[in-house]
């Protein structure tokens, strides 16, 4: 399997940090992905990358310039797999954690992924499922929703139909993904974490509040929010850590 590894370019620490963590999983081949660093684009570029207000009008709140570059960044391993041979490939932040074998459920991903139906495989939690089903030795569920984006595998027809010109959702919008005709899937228990100590500090998921202009797409955040709380009501969510 061939990851890409979205990395800042200045964050050598990551990097290393990276390359020791992957480095006893033989059957992975790796690259950096330079990520996109919002912080050294003018507003009027950051404008032409991304639709803020587009965006504005989906999430009810201000996007962060850190989410900005988070889905500029995936959106780059999205066209690099789309210019590459390889039919799939595993996307991975730089600061993930491996709680599980992911060496050993490298064939089956090899067989679920390499398809023309649209798929993505989530290795993280944080997930809300619809039902788990057992194939040979790997527990999947059919994903309703889900945060976080560090790891996870994507296949070329995905790939080809969420990626944008001008992307106006933040990368983790998987129930966006999911209606715009991904199937999107995932392993119980996962078996990647985010490391959440602090030895990486991140902005990403930093307290923004929601907008007053906006009421229907509030009514809409609000009605999610009652649904994820049932989905977690009947076992059907998988925790992030």
């Amino acid at each position: 399997m061939h990851a890409y590894v979205i990395n800042l370019v200045h964050a050598v620490d990551r990097r290393v940090y990276m390359e020791n963590v992957l480095k006893d999983i033989p059957s992975l081949n790796y690259e950096f992905i330079p990520a996109v660093d919002v912080r050294n684009l003018s507003e009027e570029k950051q404008i032409a990358l991304f639709d803020k207000k587009h965006s504005e009008m989906r999430f009810a709140r201000r996007i962060l310039p850190a989410e900005i570059g988070c889905t500029l960044s995936h959106q780059l391993c999205y066209k690099q797999l789309l210019a590459s041979d390889r039919n799939y490939a595993l996307i991975l932040e730089d600061d993930i954690i491996l709680k599980g074998d992911l060496e050993k459920h490298m064939v089956f991903f090899d067989e679920f992924m390499n398809c023309d139906q649209p798929k993505i495989f989530l290795l993280s939690g944080y997930v809300w499922f619809f039902n788990k089903r057992k194939l040979k030795d790997i527990t999947i569920s059919k994903v309703y929703n889900a945060l976080l984006t560090h790891a996870y595998i994507i296949n070329k027809a995905a790939a080809q139909m969420i990626i944008e010109e001008r992307p106006f959702i933040r990368a983790d919008d998987w129930l966006y993904i999911r209606k715009k005709g991904v199937q999107i899937y995932s392993i119980v228990p996962h078996i990647i974490n985010q490391d959440w100590t602090g030895k990486f500090s991140s902005t990403i998921y930093s307290k923004n509040p929601l907008l007053k202009c906006y009421p229907i797409a509030r009514l809409r955040i609000h009605l999610n929010g009652l649904i994820l709380k049932l989905f977690k009501l009947i076992g059907h969510f998988e925790p992030p850590v």
